[in-house]
């Protein structure tokens, strides 16, 4: 049975390509893995637990169909620790090279996700941002206080990895340095973001056929 086409604009168009793209979250035509929440949780736009299992499942999709290269179009402002984290660890585990591609945003989460890609690359107007994550719970109970003190834990080790990308731009800066530049937050539009090292390059537009 053929597979069903779509008409777009007087073009034939696969549906099953479609549905990969717009359902799924994932193209294998060009292996493109899209950082983005579910369908189904569309009015949460950040970091959450479900767009981390949607990416853990289809990087392991792109894997098992032996993609040379994975490409993640990231686009957002942040969110959740500790899924940004668990999205940072499989790139990290990922055998296979990924190339990070910002296309509008990567802010305070997004930009860790972003350095654990081995190429990083910015569309032209991208944000690219970063700033020490801060905790609103007040500390009343020792339970609450045990949460702090790993949650202070965790934002130091989000705070390092940044600065250990950074830090292949800028050799000569320390940590502590740093530290003072990101307590408001960087801001950086594309060039800015290849110049202090938090992305590699600026994406160029193509010729046009």
């Amino acid at each position: 049975m053929a597979n069903e086409e779509i008409i777009v604009d007087g073009r034939s168009v696969d549906a099953d390509t479609l549905k990969e793209i717009h359902e799924y979250s994932i193209d294998l035509d060009t292996d493109t893995i899209y950082l983005e929440a579910p369908a189904e949780c569309e009015d949460i736009h950040g970091v959450s637990w479900d767009m981390a299992r949607k990416f853990q499942k289809n990087l392991r999709v792109m894997i098992a169909e032996d993609a040379v290269e994975v490409n993640i179009d990231i686009n957002t402002p942040g969110g959740d620790c500790l899924a940004g984290m668990a999205i940072y660890d499989a790139i990290k585990m990922c055998p296979v090279k990924v190339k990070g591609i910002v296309t509008a945003e990567a802010s305070s989460m997004g930009c860790v996700i972003l350095q654990a890609c081995e190429e990083r690359v910015v569309y032209p107007h991208a944000l690219i941002m970063w700033h020490p994550g801060t905790d609103a719970m007040e500390a009343a109970s020792p339970e609450i206080k045990a949460y702090f003190k790993w949650n202070e834990k965790l934002g130091e080790r989000m705070n390092r990895i940044v600065y250990e990308r950074v830090l292949k731009k800028q050799p000569d800066l320390t940590y502590e340095a740093f530290e003072i530049a990101v307590m408001r937050g960087i801001y950086c539009d594309a060039a800015e973001a290849v110049a202090y090292g938090l992305a590699d390059r600026i994406a160029e537009y193509p010729a046009k056929k």
